[in-house]
């Protein structure tokens, strides 16, 4: 009995669904061309602040688009 609690309480991770958002938005490259540029996190706002670093200098030509346990 002992043994099987113990491979139970080492399994747990493995089943619990890890929070993460992510959001994407469509950008327009120095050459014209469009790329895709991404950022995630555990919630919303922090996915969006990530996205804001990647983006840099660049926008987003769509909303952004988030998705995830969010």
């Amino acid at each position: 009995m002992n043994i099987f609690l113990l491979l139970l309480a080492l399994s747990q991770p493995a089943f619990a669904a890890e929070k993460v958002c992510s959001c994407k938005c469509v950008t327009k490259e120095a050459d014209g061309s469009y790329g895709l540029e991404q950022g995630s996190g555990p919630d919303r706002e922090q996915a969006g602040e990530t996205l804001k670093k990647n983006l840099k200098d660049r926008k987003c030509e769509l909303s952004p688009d988030c998705t995830g346990s969010c």
